[in-house]
C-alpha cells in the first residue's frame, strides 16, 4: 500500500457527524457471503476484543469506528467481537460519539472512562476491560483506520503459525503534503511484512495479543513508562523472553493519520531521543549490571558517530541524509541520557494530540 496524503478523510464516512443519518448497511449483520460465517466443525467461534484508547481525537475516533464497521472475514469465520473504547481524557468526552455508533456496528461496544492520565493507565484499562471470555485482544489507536481485512489477517496468521502475538504493517496518511524526506525516511511506517515472519518488537498501535497467555502470567504494562512511551516495547520484550511467539501478518494493515506537527525535524529528533532513553531504561530493568551499561553506552556513542557522518554526507546526498543523521544522533544521545536515568515525557498530560 502506497503512502497517502489526506486531502479528504481516510474513510468516506469519516465526516458523518454523530447526529447524522446512519448508513443502513452498518447496523445489520452482512449475509454469509464467504461460507465462513459459521464456526468450523469441532472449533468454537473465536472471541475477540478490539481495543483502542482515545484522548481528544473525536474525528479520529469516528474514522476508527467507521473502519471497524467495514471489517470483513474470508480467511477465518467471523469471530464474536466486542469493541472496547478507553477514554483517557480528563472528562468522558468520547461517550456521546461511542453512543452514536452503537446502532451502526454489528458488535457491542464497551466504553470505559479512565481518568488517570497516561499511556500505561490506558493500556492496562484495555486489558482489564476486555471481556473475560475473550481469547484475543486486537490493539489499535484512535489515529488509525484498519483496512477491511485487518482482523481477518491477524487471526488467520495467529492460527496458521500458532503465534501468541501478531503484528501488522502501519502505513502513513499525511494530512498535508509532507517534506520530501518524510516518505523515503520511513519514520512513519512499519513493514512491509510477510505472513508468519518472526518479529522481536511489537507496538500496541497494531497488534494481536493472546489474552490467555497474558492472563496466565498476570502481565500488565509497566508504570515507569506512563508518560514517556515505550510501554509496549517493554511489555512485549518481557513476554518474548519467556518463549512466547510473535510473528507478522502481511495484510493486517492500519493507516495512521500523520498531522503536520509530526513532519518536522524537531519532532523527529524528540521522538528518537525519547526512543533512545526508553531502550536504555528497558536495558537497565532487564540487566542493571555495569557491563550491560557499558555496552549500551558504547552503542549510543557509535550511533551518534554514525549520525554525524550521515549528516556530513548530506552535502552530496541531500536533505534525507541530513534528517536520517539527525535521528541517529538524537537516538544515540537518548541512549546515553537514559543510562543516567533521564526520561523524556513525550506523553505527559497536556501534550497535544491535535488531529491537524
Amino acid at each position: 500500500m502506497s503512502l497517502a496524503v489526506l486531502d479528504q478523510p481516510i474513510a468516506e464516512t469519516a465526516t458523518r457527524s454523530t447526529e447524522g443519518a446512519a448508513e443502513p448497511s452498518l447496523g445489520k449483520p452482512r449475509p454469509d457471503e464467504s461460507g465462513l460465517d459459521a464456526p468450523r466443525p469441532g472449533k468454537p467461534r473465536l472471541r475477540v476484543a478490539i481495543a483502542a484508547p482515545t484522548v481528544d481525537r473525536p474525528d479520529g475516533l469516528r474514522r476508527l469506528l467507521d473502519g471497524l464497521a467495514k471489517l470483513t472475514f474470508v480467511r477465518v469465520p467471523e469471530p464474536e467481537i466486542t469493541v472496547v473504547i478507553i477514554d483517557n481524557g480528563p472528562t468522558p468526552a468520547a461517550a456521546p460519539i461511542v453512543d452514536a455508533y452503537r446502532p451502526l456496528l454489528r458488535w457491542p461496544i464497551v466504553y470505559h472512562h479512565e481518568p488517570r492520565r497516561g499511556l500505561v493507565h490506558a493500556r492496562n484499562a484495555q486489558l482489564e476491560t476486555a471481556p473475560v471470555t475473550a481469547d484475543w485482544l486486537a490493539m489499535i489507536d484512535d489515529d488509525e483506520v484498519p483496512v477491511p481485512e485487518w482482523l481477518d489477517s491477524l487471526l488467520a496468521v495467529a492460527e496458521t503459525h500458532d503465534a501468541d502475538f501478531v503484528a501488522g504493517p502501519v502505513v502513513p496518511a499525511f494530512v498535508e503534503a509532507p517534506p520530501k524526506w518524510a516518505g523515503p525516511s520511513r519514520f512513519f511506517e512499519a513493514g512491509p511484512y510477510s505472513d508468519g515472519a518472526p518479529i522481536t518488537y511489537l507496538y500496541t498501535g497494531n497488534a494481536l495479543v493472546s489474552l490467555k497467555a497474558v492472563r496466565a502470567a498476570g502481565w500488565r504494562f509497566e508504570m515507569a513508562f506512563n508518560h514517556s512511551g515505550g510501554e509496549d516495547e517493554h511489555f512485549f520484550a518481557r513476554a518474548l523472553e519467556t518463549g512466547l511467539k510473535a510473528v507478522t501478518a502481511a495484510d493486517a494493515t492500519v493507516i495512521e493519520t500523520i498531522p503536520p506537527s509530526r513532519t518536522t525535524t524537531g519532532w523527529v529528533m524528540r521522538r528518537y531521543f525519547r526512543m533512545g532513553t526508553t531502550v536504555a531504561a528497558i536495558d537497565r530493568m532487564r540487566d542493571p549490571s555495569l557491563s550491560k551499561a557499558v555496552r549500551r553506552g558504547a552503542l549510543g556513542c557509535a550511533r551518534m558517530l554514525v549520525g554525524l557522518l550521515t549528516m556530513a554526507s548530506a552535502v552530496t546526498r541531500g536533505e534525507l541524509a541530513l534528517v536520517k543523521g539527525m535521528s541517529d544522533l538524537a537516538r544515540g544521545a537518548g541512549s546515553l541520557a537514559g543510562l543516567v536515568g533521564v526520561r523524556y515525557s513525550e506523553y505527559r498530560p497536556g501534550t497535544t494530540t491535535s488531529e491537524t
